[in-house]
């Protein structure tokens, strides 16, 4: 099996501040492989502070296992025995991918024959510089997006007068904020009460992602609705957080969940237990929110929710390996 792990590190413009960490570089490894000539491409890049795994884990995983990888990456059953959520993801993609092209499909076709071929987005800003913030939200306005996520409980006080600035400026935009766990239960509810007149869809990890009480305790005396993010990391604490209904809207970083086998089930149980799916990014290249995409495209419970797919902007550079299209508020697909 011809197939390459190639290292990559990637400079943001700015330093993106969430309620519990920064992040100035993007690191990671591209998975390519090849077809018929034709080259695929996956991503394996753990998020500091999110993932389970760290960089050095993967790194001493892959370098034990080089030979195991070209020679097991048909074998799903292997590929699930993975310790890491990223390399299962990224070793995953890459075989359906391959799985897909042989079939004549791409692979968001291959795995849902009634895939969309875009999908809606929000877009995503810091609001610690409000002059920054207002001049990225005109061009998430003028590329068509209607939902915005911010980045808040840093500056509590300040990002509350701020977005009731931003808001009345841009009436037509929809909010959904996220403070990574940021604050205690009671200033959660203090701060999202604050907010009830706003258009807030939703609020994602007001607290810590190991506190489901305090999650649900959020949910319940708040007016706004809380989404897990950080606490949606597998299928049996979403399970959990269900059963103890302490979320109204689940949102999936597919490279933290692991194979794309495992994103189906929690998928699936979220569309049967009626609640709402969101899928994001995790801060990865082009390649990893390409096939984020493509993920969402096919597991999506209805085309007008919009996924957080536009986090190239952030970085200096992106690799070229595709061109990204969002026009009109979506994320179009190509269909090879």
């Amino acid at each position: 099996m011809n197939i390459s792990l190639q290292p990559y590190s990637l400079q943001l413009k700015h330093p993106l501040v969430t309620g519990n960490t920064t992040f100035s570089l993007r690191s990671g490894w591209i998975v390519r492989s090849y077809l018929r000539e034709k080259c695929f491409y996956s991503e394996i890049a753990p998020l500091p502070g999110f993932s389970k795994e760290s960089q050095q884990d993967v790194f001493q995983w892959i370098a034990k296992n080089d030979v195991y990888i070209k020679k097991n990456l048909f074998n799903q059953d292997w590929i699930h025995e993975i310790p890491f959520a990223s390399i299962r993801f990224g070793l995953d993609a890459i075989r359906l991918q391959l799985l897909a092209s042989a079939d004549g499909k791409s692979l968001h076709h291959y795995l849902n024959e009634n895939s969309l071929s875009h999908v809606k987005i929000n877009g995503l800003i810091s609001i610690l510089d409000p002059i920054k913030a207002d001049a990225q939200l005109a061009k998430f306005i003028k590329s068509g997006v209607q939902h915005i996520k911010v980045k808040v409980g840093i500056k509590p006080s300040q990002e509350l007068n701020i977005i009731r600035i931003l808001r009345k400026k841009y009436p037509q935009l929809i909010w959904r904020i996220d403070a990574n766990q940021a604050f205690s239960a009671d200033n959660a509810v203090y701060f999202l009460n604050d907010l009830k007149n706003e258009p807030i869809e939703y609020c994602e990890q007001p607290v810590d992602f190991k506190n489901i009480e305090a999650l649900k305790y959020v949910k319940d005396h708040s007016s706004i609705s809380i989404a897990a993010d950080e606490s949606a990391d597998s299928l049996e604490n979403i399970l959990l957080l269900i059963e103890q209904d302490a979320a109204d809207v689940f949102v999936i970083k597919p490279m933290l969940i692991g194979s794309i086998q495992e994103i189906h089930a929690i998928s699936d149980l979220i569309s049967q237990r009626g609640k709402k799916l969101v899928f994001t990014s995790a801060l990865e290249t082009i390649v990893g929110r390409r096939i984020t995409a493509q993920i969402a495209a096919a597991f999506t419970q209805d085309p007008e929710i919009p996924h957080g797919l536009s986090t190239g902007y952030l970085f200096d550079s992106d690799l070229d390996y595709f061109t990204e299209k969002i026009e009109n508020g979506f994320f179009y697909l190509n269909q090879d």
